[in-house]
């Protein structure tokens, strides 16, 4: 697998595999007098860390699972399959245990893109129906503030009114995290980029999106720019994920499903 398309989580894990311990003999070990190569003290480490962070994540996938089946999520189109998709893809690239919201936030973000593509990219939905949607959510999220998290407001008559307030539910939740964790509230921007949509036209607001994504890709492929490394590698390894959903097959992926999330390393 070329680098590009290789996730962290899926490394250290073969990479762990592999290890081969204080029985291990390579000629560095004795020729260059490196004993604490292929140590097992290191070894038993690695193994109880990447248990415990997978416990972490059959967690976190047991979370999804109940908003999954409370929202209902599943009559707009998104299946199980898909919704493990992209919780592995989180749980190989932000894995460390205190990133557990952006975790959940990235799996539940997916779900609902999916459910927007398959209730309304289709040739039997008309543009109006489209626009209603899009209406909509714009109108709610102009004048709502958070919202508990009770789905109520989700149990409408129309798919589109249900998606709308599953999209509301949702976004709020998230936000709130963002503001309890980091101390920035992320609706603003938001709000922001809901009320463009409905004042531009559609060509300039996909000039602005491709402007900022080129300030992005600039910003974390250059050194003196201020961004912290930390940062820039995350951004990196998001990027990797597209790479790694089209490079590998899918009988590979659910092998690497497997054994990141559900086979515990002996």
């Amino acid at each position: 697998m070329p680098w590009y398309a290789s996730l962290p989580r899926i490394e250290s894990r073969f990479y762990i595999e592999q290890y081969g311990g204080e029985n291990d003999v390579w000629i560095g070990k004795t020729l260059y007098r490196m004993p604490y190569v292929s140590n097992d003290l290191y070894l038993e480490l690695a193994k109880a860390d990447y248990n415990n962070c997978q416990a972490l994540h059959r967690l976190e996938w047991n979370d999804i699972l109940r908003w999954y089946s409370e929202c209902s999520i599943g009559e707009h189109g998104v299946s199980q399959s898909c919704l493990l998709m992209a919780h592995f893809l989180a749980a190989a690239t932000l894995f460390e245990p205190e990133q557990s919201k952006e975790r959940l936030a990235w799996a539940k973000t997916i779900a609902l893109l999916e459910a927007i593509d398959t209730q309304f990219l289709n040739d039997n939905v008309s543009f109006e129906d489209r626009r209603r949607f899009v209406n909509e959510f714009r109108n709610s999220y102009m004048h709502q503030g958070y919202v508990s998290d009770d789905r109520t407001n989700i149990n409408r008559d129309k798919e589109g009114s249900k998606l709308v307030g599953l999209l509301m539910s949702t976004i709020n939740l998230l936000s709130l995290d963002a503001f309890v964790r980091h101390g920035r509230d992320i609706r603003n921007q938001l709000c922001q980029a809901v009320h463009a949509n409905g004042t531009s036209n559609e060509e300039k607001n996909m000039a602005k999106l491709d402007e900022d994504m080129q300030s992005l890709t600039k910003a974390v492929l250059s050194n003196n720019n201020g961004i912290d490394s930390w940062m820039k590698q995350t951004c990196l390894a998001i990027i990797r994920t597209s790479y790694y959903a089209a490079y590998c097959t899918l009988q590979e992926i659910d092998y690497h499903i497997s054994k990141v999330l559900f086979q515990k390393v002996d």
